[in-house]
C-alpha cells in the first residue's frame, strides 16, 4: 500500500495537469478572414517599372474581422497580424497601414515654465537690557523670476505598428487600444507585392494574435493571450482558372475538416488503464496514434513531406480525403511558378 498510494497521487497529478492543459485553448476573443482572396494588378511608377518584362505589382487587401467577449474588453490590449506567403517568397513593395500615432488633443498646448529667485538681506542686532541682552534677526526678502512660454506637441498613443517579417517578404501589423480607438470590430490590411509577371497565384498565411491582462485579487495578474491562424488562397482577377483552384481547395480543406472532425468523434475514449498505459508507454512517435489537430497540423505544414507515413494509418475513405486536398493545394500553388 506504501508503494501504491504515491504512484496514485502522482498519476492523478499527471492527469489533473493533462486536464488543465486541455482546457487552456478557452479563448476570450474570435477572428476571421475570408476564405479566399482576390489580388488586383496595380501600376505604380514609383514603385516598379510598368515596361519591367519580368515583374509586377500585385495589391492583397485581407480583412480580418475581431470579436471580443464582453467580459474582456477592458482587458485586451493589443491585436496582432502577421501575414506572409505560406508557399513561395516575394517581396514587399508597399504596404497599410503604417505606424500611426494619435493625442487625445488637436494641435499643439501651451506651457507656461517660471523660474523664481530669491534674495535676502538681513543682519544681527543685540539689545541690551538690565538682566541680559536679547539678539534680534532682521531679515528681508525679494522674489525676481523669468516666465517662459512656449508651445509643444502634446504626447502621442502608439494605435498602429507595422512593418516587414521574413525577410522583406511579408508584413505585421499592430493595433493598441486607446480611448478613441477600438480594437473590435473590422479592418482592411493592405499589401502589394512584386510578383512575376507568370504569376496568377498563390497561398497567404494570416497569423491572428490577441494580447491582455486581467487583474486578480492580491495585485496578480494574469495574461491573455488568444491566436489562431487561417490559411487563404489568392488568385490572380479575372483568371478564372486560377479563381477555381482557389475555391477547389477551400472545398478540400473543409472537406478534409469535417471528415476528419468525424473520425475523432468516433474513436471511443481510453479507459483509466489505458490512460496510465499511454502515460508510461515507452514508444516512439511514430508508432503512437495521430494527435487529435492532426489534419490542422497537415493544412498549416504546406507541405506534403508528412503525408505518406502519417496517411497509411487512416481508413481508405480519409486517405482519399487527404490524397484530394494534397492536390488541390499543389495546384494552387502551381499558380505562382
Amino acid at each position: 500500500m506504501r508503494r501504491t498510494l504515491p504512484f496514485f497521487i502522482f498519476t492523478m497529478l499527471v492527469l489533473i495537469a493533462d486536464f488543465h492543459s486541455a482546457n487552456a485553448q478557452t479563448t476570450q476573443t474570435k477572428f476571421d478572414v475570408p476564405a479566399m482572396i482576390e489580388a488586383h494588378l496595380i501600376v505604380d511608377e514609383y514603385l516598379i517599372d510598368p515596361e519591367d518584362p519580368y515583374e509586377q505589382l500585385i495589391e492583397v487587401v485581407v480583412p480580418v474581422s475581431c470579436w471580443v467577449d464582453q467580459r474582456y474588453r477592458d482587458n485586451i490590449d493589443e491585436f496582432r497580424f502577421d501575414i506572409y506567403w505560406h508557399r513561395g517568397q516575394y517581396p514587399i513593395a508597399d504596404y497599410s497601414p503604417r505606424t500611426l500615432l494619435q493625442s487625445p488633443l488637436n494641435g499643439t498646448i501651451a506651457v507656461e515654465k517660471r523660474d523664481d529667485q530669491t534674495v535676502r538681506v538681513g543682519g544681527d542686532a543685540i539689545v541690551p537690557t538690565p538682566v541680559t541682552s536679547v539678539g534680534t534677526r532682521l531679515e528681508k526678502s525679494a522674489v525676481s523670476g523669468q516666465i517662459t512660454r512656449f508651445e509643444e506637441i502634446p504626447k502621442h498613443d502608439l494605435l498602429v505598428a507595422s512593418g516587414s517579417v521574413n525577410r522583406g517578404t511579408g508584413v505585421f501589423f499592430r493595433f493598441h487600444s486607446a480611448k478613441q480607438f477600438s480594437l473590435e470590430g473590422g479592418r482592411e490590411l493592405s499589401l502589394v507585392y512584386r510578383v512575376p509577371k507568370s504569376w496568377r497565384g498563390g497561398i497567404l498565411r494570416v497569423d491572428c494574435l490577441g494580447l491582455g491582462k486581467i487583474k486578480r485579487f492580491g495585485g496578480y495578474s494574469e495574461d491573455l493571450r488568444s491566436n489562431v491562424s487561417f490559411i487563404v488562397p489568392t488568385y490572380l482577377k479575372g483568371d478564372r482558372q486560377a479563381q477555381q483552384a482557389s475555391i477547389a481547395y477551400v472545398q478540400q480543406e473543409q472537406t478534409l475538416r469535417q471528415n476528419w472532425a468525424q473520425y475523432v468523434a468516433a474513436i471511443p475514449a481510453p479507459t483509466i488503464k489505458e490512460s496510465l498505459q499511454r502515460s508510461f508507454s515507452r514508444k516512439t512517435i511514430a508508432e503512437e496514434e495521430l494527435p487529435k489537430d492532426w489534419a490542422l497540423q497537415i493544412i498549416h505544414s504546406g507541405s506534403d513531406s508528412e503525408l505518406d507515413d502519417s496517411t497509411n494509418r487512416l481508413p481508405r475513405d480519409l486517405q482519399e480525403t487527404v490524397k484530394q486536398f494534397a492536390i488541390a493545394r499543389r495546384q494552387v500553388i502551381a499558380m505562382g511558378n
